[in-house]
């Protein structure tokens, strides 16, 4: 139990002997001479650096000013609100789910399962459009949401604005000669908005889709007055969190193969992939169909060749990848800067529009990786800067300088240089922003 921190130490592991201690040994006896001890020093491995590490003293964060809110789940009532980085309730934990915000606004469900959207105040001022209620969780983007909602008992989707008005014209989609479409208001996807585009799906025939099976169209590329600017050829899926900062988006083949297509409809990467993942500053992480990880360009290119047996996407200048045996780290130009040392790494959300498999290994200039028994934070270098014993990873999620942790079945909050922000107090802390 923490019961203090002005003098006070967290022990996070116990072992019986200090990692490093010499250990005694036998004599050892010669031929000829008097008896000699023979000290024997071990090395210390990776393991023994992060128990090492796993004292850490606690000394209070100075927050300053800092106006990050986070969501937060109450350890009593086990609902959600949002807490500043004092601990301070900003929004009273009234939530079944509450997402992290996006700007000023964030998604939030109650207790009937229903969404809605709320500002940093708490006042919510969105939960339904056009007399639908919005049933899953979404964000602005552009001024535009992408919201699903329960039409005539089918999930259907369609773009709001803040205030709650339907604002793209879905209707100006091409209508396929022969098929009655039972409303030209929703679609079936509608992923979010970049740079003025974003991309729509939908079934083509009303019958199939009542009985849910898709007969999907091919994916249109829209601009922000719903106009049509371009198609996917026909029989391509694409991703739904749409266009990335390329501005490609990753195409599914009948097949399962993905690949890449431009804001023409155009296919610049062949579906004949196992796995296509965005990274950062215009580079994929991509599986081939032999099981090996590399990395290419927007286009195309090879830019790592495929020799890595697993791998997470480059974030902050560097990506996480397995030999086989461990995990080391490299720069863009494929050189390995951290040795294969480690067991784990632990992907962290880089990108709030990401998915998860978006993830790379680094945020706010730290990693989380596993050697043995212990977690360990490190920086770009490979040095520790505080680890834990633990099975699981206690690292919860890193954002701006901020790390949410686990601690005897409780949450709390460090800064990513190992000052104590919160008590472990609350059941769960997601992202301050």
């Amino acid at each position: 139990m923490l019961l203090g921190l002005s003098s006070c130490t967290i022990k996070l592991s116990t072992t019986s002997v200090p990692a490093g201690t010499p250990q005694e040994t036998e004599p050892v006896i010669g031929t000829a001479g008097p008896i000699e001890e023979e000290e024997v020093v071990r090395e210390l491995t990776l393991e023994d650096k992060m128990e090492e590490k796993s004292t850490i003293e606690l000394v209070k964060a100075d927050i300053g000013s800092d106006s990050y809110i986070a969501p937060a789940q109450d350890s009593s009532s086990h609902l959600w609100g949002y807490i500043d980085l004092r601990g301070n309730w900003v929004v009273a934990p009234r939530y079944r789910t509450a997402s992290e915000f996006t700007g000023d606004l964030a998604c939030v469900s109650d207790l009937y399962n229903e969404y809605m959207f709320i500002n940093r105040a708490g006042v919510g001022f969105l939960d339904t459009f056009d007399k639908y209620v919005i049933t899953a969780s979404a964000v602005f983007r552009e001024g535009i949401a992408s919201v699903r909602a329960d039409v005539d008992y089918v999930q259907k989707m369609a773009y709001i604005d803040g205030n709650a008005e339907i604002c793209i014209n879905l209707g100006r989609l091409p209508l396929a000669k022969g098929v009655s479409y039972k409303t030209s208001r929703f679609v079936e996807l509608a992923t979010p908005f970049r740079n003025g585009y974003a991309l729509v799906m939908r079934t083509t025939n009303a019958t199939l889709a009542a009985q849910g099976i898709s007969a999907l169209e091919s994916a249109y590329v829209i601009d922000r007055d719903g106009s049509v600017v371009a198609a996917v050829p026909q029989g391509l899926d694409v991703n739904e969190n749409g266009f990335d900062e390329n501005m490609r988006v990753v195409i599914k083949a009948d097949n399962g193969l993905f690949g890449l297509a431009d804001v023409n409809g155009t296919v610049v990467l062949s579906p004949s992939y196992i796995r296509v993942l965005y990274c950062e500053d215009g580079l994929y992480l991509v599986c081939n169909q032999n099981g090996f990880w590399g990395y290419l360009d927007k286009d195309g290119n090879v830019v790592i060749d495929f020799k890595y047996n697993n791998a997470l996407p480059f974030s902050e200048g560097l990506a996480a990848v397995s030999n086989g045996t461990a995990w080391g780290f490299i720069d863009k130009t494929g050189v390995l800067v951290i040795p294969y040392q480690y067991d784990k790494v632990q992907p962290l959300k880089n990108n709030q529009y990401s998915s998860a498999d978006n993830n790379g290994a680094f945020c706010s200039s730290i990693a989380v990786v596993k050697a043995g028994r212990f977690w360990g934070v490190i920086n770009y270098s490979g040095d520790i800067l505080f680890a834990a014993e633990s099975e699981e990873c206690p690292i919860l999620s890193v954002a701006n300088g901020y790390i949410s942790f686990e601690y005897n079945g409780g949450c709390g909050v460090f800064t990513t240089d190992g000052k104590l922000v919160l008590m472990p107090e609350y059941e769960r802390i997601g992202e301050f922003r």
